[in-house]
């Protein structure tokens, strides 16, 4: 069965009374090319415990149990699961999971992240998953994450330096990011608004700065928080509140405090950081 053909989607989703999700974000991948640059791109070895988010009517996870060891697969529709189970029945190594990914127990052992992820929830997973797991200290965070995400945000991730968001800083601080392919938005059904893009992000085993965590991203959140403004703007008022001078961490830092947030690096923010 070829679960990314459109008449082969529309069939089982009629037969069991169902339509895509909006409330999930459901879209059903149509294009066995991008399915296959996507495992590609994930790089799986036969003794990998691969997790996979929203996987729909099953048709990467059929491809993942081929190649790993072990595939977790989280799917919050319990609509879907019988049709799960029915498509996976061929593929013993798939544990199937019907709940939240954002409240998924993290495994204990090395895993890898492979998924095409719901629009709506893709800004908290990749958090969840990346930074929730170094800042936790306890949670072991994926060797990376091969994802279909939308474009944009895709492109807001992998911001080069001058160009940065807080997104882009909060992924980028412990992983180096990849745009893949880019996949246009007649490669699903339902066809969404936007086009998409298969991402890969290698999780390093040490973030990239030596500051305190806590601090590097209050300061973080504080100069993007009015992006616009020039950062001695932004951030005396947080340099204050913690009765520091503005003028010497600036100095302190060699950060010229007329630059506006997204002009500075990730060795900028770790260095202001550090400098007091």
């Amino acid at each position: 069965m070829n679960l990314t053909d459109i008449s082969t989607i529309k069939k089982i989703l009629k037969e069991n009374n169902l339509w895509a999700n909006k409330k999930f974000g459901q879209n059903f991948l149509t294009n066995k090319k991008v399915l296959d640059k996507i495992i590609t791109a994930a790089e799986i070895q036969n003794n990998d415990h691969v997790v996979e988010v929203g996987p729909g009517l099953g048709c990467l996870t059929i491809e993942l149990a081929k190649l790993a060891e072990k595939v977790t697969t989280i799917e919050l529709d319990t609509n879907l699961i019988p049709i799960l189970q029915k498509n996976l029945t061929g593929s013993k190594n798939v544990e199937i999971l019907n709940e939240d990914a954002l409240e998924f127990e993290l495994p204990t052992g090395p895993y890898k992240v492979v998924a095409n992820i719901p629009y709506n929830i893709t800004s908290p997973l990749i958090n969840h998953f990346v930074k929730d797991t170094f800042m936790s200290e306890t949670l072991l965070p994926p060797t990376s994450l091969t994802l279909l995400i939308q474009k944009e945000v895709a492109e807001k991730i992998c911001s080069e330096d001058g160009k940065l968001n807080v997104f882009a800083l909060n992924v980028q601080t412990f992983a180096d990011c990849e745009i893949i392919a880019g996949v246009p938005k007649d490669n699903f059904y339902p066809e969404p608004q936007v086009d998409s893009a298969v991402i890969k992000i290698k999780v390093l085993s040490q973030p990239k700065v030596s500051c305190n965590l806590k601090k590097y991203f209050q300061i973080i959140s504080a100069a993007f928080a009015q992006k616009r403004k020039k950062i001695n703007n932004s951030l005396t008022p947080l340099f204050q509140a913690w009765d520091l001078d503005p003028e010497k961490i600036f100095q302190k830092a060699g950060i010229d405090p007329n630059l506006r947030p997204e002009d500075l690096k990730i060795r900028d923010f770790d260095i202001m950081t550090n400098s007091f």
